[in-house]
């Protein structure tokens, strides 16, 4: 229901609907209706679909939004609706919108395998270093961390439970089970009801369990395809578990160079043949006409994490956290010892609107995208051979949206900005209801 602006009323306008979907898996995607069909947004607020026309609004509308189901959809919905006079001035409920949240759980009674409904979600992740999603290929030769948090059926809360972890090998053709019993992982006949206990056991079951350690070490021995299940198992033998998103993660042999990252993509030989990672260029210049080149020994690479404890982030923000952003800068080696300005911009993009930033020293100013204009946020007298930057330290609040975050530098007496443009930071923020 809308209730329209008194001084909008008999106005004629365009209702527009915006849906953005944030998995719990992958990057958020946001929908705009175009009549009755839903399409993917292009950010173009003047080539913005509408859902229909009015000629006169009226004092009070209904807008319906979707009519249907959600399935293979799990994760989290935010709706704008709102409309746009023909003046251009737009109104929308931009301080309360829509928010659905869609389960990606499954519960199981086991002694009669029946499927059940659930309202739990598993926000589940995979860790290797700076490297944070779900799903993606590992490095065989560096540690890679799983875990999850479960948001429990409120239904379930306060109960006793199991903790449960499953997983399923595909290499080759063959399959192989795993089933994790306290603080180690051995083989599963596949048997649900034999199913032993995992590392956390008669647990009191709490709205949120947070950051649940499933595997920590290396899979250099294990290379295939690999799907992990996690669950809870209540004491009427009903099990709950991440039916609808199971983690993925992909472990190639320790000598394929396909790795979906460039920092584990090229090795070296040292003298006793023993593989070893290298880091591979990945700067990209712009010089002062706009032009982009491509620069062959300079590396980036940024870091997201969460302030407060010390488990592995899942690299999901919302807007009550407090984060620490910072990149690292490979200088090639041709730079180093010149003088250089370095850069730090963060493009901001909400629902409806696009705002670019730029740091000067230690204060953020908007940028008008004119390289021209552009202010540097340090200097240096010699360019070292790296640079640990710190970009943002604080809370989210009030910063939810998708954020882009570049760095670079340029030298003295040459305008090319040598930054991260090919893998810039990026980070989503969620709206939580406080």
């Amino acid at each position: 229901m809308v209730r329209v602006d008194s001084r909008h009323v008999r106005q004629p306008a365009d209702i527009f609907i915006l849906a953005t979907h944030q998995p719990s898996v992958g990057v958020p995607i946001t929908y705009t209706r175009n009549g009755d069909d839903w399409q993917i947004l292009d950010g173009q607020l003047d080539s913005l679909p509408i859902a229909t026309r009015y000629t006169e609004l009226p004092e009070e509308l209904e807008v319906p939004v979707y009519q249907g189901n959600l399935i293979g959809l799990p994760g989290e919905f935010l709706g704008t609706v709102g409309y746009r006079l023909d003046n251009g001035v737009l109104v929308f409920n931009g301080l309360q919108p829509i928010h659905l949240m869609v389960a990606n759980g499954v519960g199981l009674e086991v002694a009669t395998a029946t499927e059940l409904d659930t309202t739990a979600r598993f926000l589940s992740w995979v860790n290797q270093g700076e490297r944070v999603g779900n799903p993606f290929n590992v490095s065989p030769d560096h540690s890679v961390g799983l875990g999850t948090t479960i948001v429990v059926d409120p239904e379930h809360v306060g109960q006793q439970a199991d903790i449960l972890m499953v997983a399923i090998r595909s290499n080759e053709g063959r399959h192989e089970s795993y089933q994790r019993e306290a603080q180690q992982w051995g083989s599963w006949d596949e048997q649900v009801v034999k199913l032993t206990n995992a590392s956390i056991s008669n647990v009191t079951l709490e709205p949120i369990m947070r950051d649940i350690p499933i595997f920590a070490g290396l899979l250099n021995e294990l290379p295939g395809e690999y799907e992990v299940y996690i669950g809870y198992r209540l004491n009427n033998g009903v099990i709950i578990y991440n039916g609808r998103e199971p983690i993925r993660l992909g472990v190639p042999l320790a000598d394929s160079l396909i790795y979906n990252k460039p920092y584990y993509n090229q090795y070296v030989m040292d003298g006793d043949c023993v593989k070893k990672p290298i880091f591979v260029a990945n700067g990209l210049g712009i010089d002062a006409e706009g032009q982009m080149v491509q620069d062959e020994q300079t590396c980036f690479s940024g870091a997201v994490r969460k302030r407060e404890g010390t488990s592995p982030d899942s690299g999901m923000y919302t807007d009550n956290d407090t984060i620490e952003a910072s990149a690292k800068v490979t200088v090639n080696p041709q730079h180093q010892g010149q003088a250089c300005e370095l850069y730090i911009v963060a493009v901001y993009q909400t629902f409806l609107s696009q705002t670019r930033y730029m740091r000067v020293g230690n204060d953020w100013q908007v940028w008008n995208e004119e390289l021209g204009s552009l202010q540097s946020a340090q200097s240096f007298s010699k360019l070292p051979s790296q640079i640990e930057v710190d970009i943002y330290e604080g809370p989210l609040s009030g910063l939810a949206g998708e954020w882009t975050v570049f760095v670079g530098y340029s030298r003295q007496g040459d305008d090319t900005i040598l930054f991260n443009g090919i893998e810039p930071i990026e980070l989503s923020v969620t709206r939580r209801d406080r």
